[in-house]
């Protein structure tokens, strides 16, 4: 390609690239704007003489013009926040309606638990964008508030057959609540915790709480009417066996995944021929990176890791092979951007030292990158020639 054909694609692409800005600064004031007058809308017309009249209009004003400026300083609509304001808006709208639906009279009281849970939502679409532990927090909030929302449509509506079921689903929506807060746990310092969390962290789809939410409703009109011929004490003795065989089911597991989790982890990866011949030594290793890994200290650690591997001479494939151990553990949406950055620090290691950084690492830690070190020297002899990655 000439010079004069590469010029041409790259005006082209600063065109389309502006144009796209354009677009989504344009999209960003429309979501922006629609859900303000909805909002306000919804304030003047139902809270005119309210002590929330005046607080909430300039709350909604100054967030408004907050993030315009925000989105024209970065060139660009946020996605989260526009959800957000999508969600909110519809949110506004359906609260505003409900009122209108002079057919059914009983819905207008379920105004303020749709308003609520619209709120939630959009401070959901939020938070688990820049936040794993306020996006768990804020989700188990929108399953409770739609079990709040559940209960006010069955105890509104006079048909008996939806009345009896209204308890019912605020108990199971609490119950699915309840069982994804639990997802916290998977930070926890404490390895058996975090295994915990990380167990009830993987069931977080809309789908896995439908069936939390179905199992809950089952339990109790179909098997504990069952065990009611038992007498209270029957019963209560058959729920707390059962519960207490869930607790060892899971105790069991954790010991099971503690014991074997290094040795699984060295199974299941395919590493380059020879790349280590001692694999007790990496074992203790990898032992040691997961329990600092499930203290929180991954950005130091994959840092320390990438140059220690880079001191020792070992190859790229392998180091990459390494590092995805610690990578494993990221949340989802970090692995690409964090191994990229990890293996670029490999390229980086050799005219900037990146151990001075991390000279507070704990001798744990050190100790398990010694022991990485040292069995590529058992391999490679003692004579290693550092290989340029």
């Amino acid at each position: 390609m000439s010079d004069g054909t590469k010029a041409i694609a790259v005006q082209q692409e600063e065109i389309e690239d502006g144009a796209g800005i354009k677009r989504d600064i344009l999209l960003g004031v429309i979501y922006r704007s629609v859900a303000l007058a909805l909002f306000a809308g919804f304030v003047i017309i139902y809270f005119p003489s309210s002590d929330f009249f005046y607080p909430a209009i300039y709350a909604a004003a100054i967030l408004y013009i907050g993030s315009l400026v925000s989105m024209f300083i970065a060139g660009k609509l946020s996605r989260p926040i526009a959800y957000a304001s999508v969600v909110l808006a519809v949110t506004v709208f359906l609260a505003m309606s409900l009122p209108a639906q002079d057919m059914f009279p009983s819905v207008k009281g379920l105004q303020m638990p749709v308003l609520i849970t619209g709120i939630i939502g959009a401070a959901h679409c939020l938070s688990r964008a820049y936040s794993e532990f306020t996006g768990v927090v804020t989700r188990a909030l929108l399953i409770a508030a739609l079990g709040v929302l559940y209960y006010s449509a069955f105890t509104s509506v006079d048909m008996p057959v939806l009345s009896q079921f209204s308890m019912l689903a605020l108990i199971a929506f609490v119950s699915a609540a309840i069982y994804s807060l639990l997802g916290i746990l998977k930070r926890h310092s404490n390895e058996k915790v975090a295994y915990v969390g990380n167990l009830f962290s993987r069931i977080e789809s809309p789908v896995a709480t439908s069936i939390i939410v179905a199992l809950v409703m089952t339990y109790v009109l179909l098997v504990r009417q069952s065990l009611a011929s038992l007498g209270s004490f029957g019963q209560a003795v058959i729920e707390w066996a059962a519960l207490s065989g869930i607790v060892l089911f899971i105790f069991i597991k954790i010991q099971s995944a503690m014991l074997d989790d290094s040795a699984q982890k060295l199974e299941g990866r395919t590493w380059p021929a020879g790349a280590y011949s001692d694999k007790a030594e990496l074992e203790k290793a990898t032992y040691e990176v997961n329990s600092f890994v499930n203290e929180g200290k991954k950005e130091g650690l994959v840092m320390l890791m990438a140059t220690a591997l880079l001191d020792n001479g070992v190859p790229a494939d392998t180091s990459r092979s390494i590092l995805s151990i610690i990578i494993d553990h990221e949340d989802d949406k970090e692995p690409p951007a964090m191994f990229k950055w990890a293996v670029g620090n490999i390229n980086e290691a050799n005219r900037k030292k990146r151990l001075e950084a991390v000279n507070d690492m704990t001798a744990a830690m050190v100790s398990a990158i010694d022991a990485a070190g040292d069995a590529v020297k058992k391999h490679n002899g003692p004579d290693m020639v550092r290989q340029r990655v």
